[in-house]
């Protein structure tokens, strides 16, 4: 009886919603060091998995087989996790943090409040104009609600009482220093893929 209730609109709510996610970010920040070591011995399953489970993910929604909106579909999670092992890799590659992720990472959890909002408004404007550019919709929604998030925060900061309402963000010109972690290296040689 309440059972579809639970599955249709209680997963949005923070704890229940994300566990997955939580305890997959859990277990990776634990056993750091074996999350990488595991990543570069697979680099090459690792490196492509996301387009082969982007592909599933497609073709099972476009097929009419999974159809709901909802980031509990196995297809999602699946997806999710290779994303996460794909970013990884490449992150364990750079000398330095790019500046760009530093700014995100300094919003996120005010882009995090915000970005559906401004991607609702983008929709509403892009139909209201009869605006359709395919494809480039989607980047034109990740690039206008970042920057537009980001925007508010900086500037709803600039009050008292702005941390309150999208989180409490440093918004001084200070150069902050960052260290960057240890990057566990495997040698080719030493595992093959």
């Amino acid at each position: 009886m309440f059972g579809e209730y639970i599955w249709e609109r209680f997963y949005w709510i923070p704890f229940p919603g994300w566990i997955f996610y939580f305890t997959i970010a859990y277990y990776a920040g634990r056993h750091y060091e074996a999350v990488i070591r595991f990543i570069q011995v697979y680099k090459n399953w690792v490196i492509v998995a996301p387009f082969v489970t982007g592909f599933f993910l497609l073709y099972f929604y476009h097929s009419g087989f999974l159809v709901i909106h909802s980031s509990k579909r196995i297809d999602i999670l699946v997806h999710t996790l290779s994303v996460i092992a794909f970013v990884l890799y490449f992150a364990t590659k750079m000398k330095s943090i790019p500046s760009l992720f530093m700014v995100i990472n300094k919003y996120s959890y005010g882009i995090y409040l915000l970005h559906t909002s401004y991607i609702s408004i983008l929709i509403v404007l892009l139909a209201l104009l009869s605006l359709n550019i395919g494809i480039f919709t989607i980047l034109l929604l990740f690039i206008v609600s970042i920057t537009a998030s980001i925007a508010t925060i900086y500037y709803l900061n600039r009050f008292s009482f702005g941390k309150y309402i999208v989180g409490k963000v440093d918004i001084s010109n200070k150069p902050k220093t960052v260290k960057k972690t240890k990057t566990i290296l495997v040698s080719d040689n030493q595992h093959s893929s």
